[in-house]
């Protein structure tokens, strides 16, 4: 099934769609669109184990997704 292409669409005038195309043109801040941390995520790393991840990544002058790569690939390395 292809959607059907109309040239209007209800409820939108042709002021709504004039002003829709200037805006895109104009473009967007991307950055000022970005939200914080996601309030509904699950917390399954202890408070205590988080600290010491961002403690480590700050002392070593990197993110906190560094220091947990390095570390997994360290154990892995281990048990292999």
């Amino acid at each position: 099934m292809k959607p059907e292409i109309v040239d209007i669409v209800p409820g939108v005038s042709e002021d709504d769609l004039a002003a829709f195309q200037v805006e895109a043109e104009e473009g967007y801040d991307l950055g000022a669109m970005l939200s914080g941390p996601n309030p509904h995520r699950l917390q399954v790393v202890p408070d205590d184990l988080v600290a010491e991840v961002e403690r480590v990544a700050r002392a070593r002058g990197v993110a906190p997704e560094a220091v947990i790569r390095a570390a997994l690939t360290e154990y892995l390395a281990t048990t292999a």
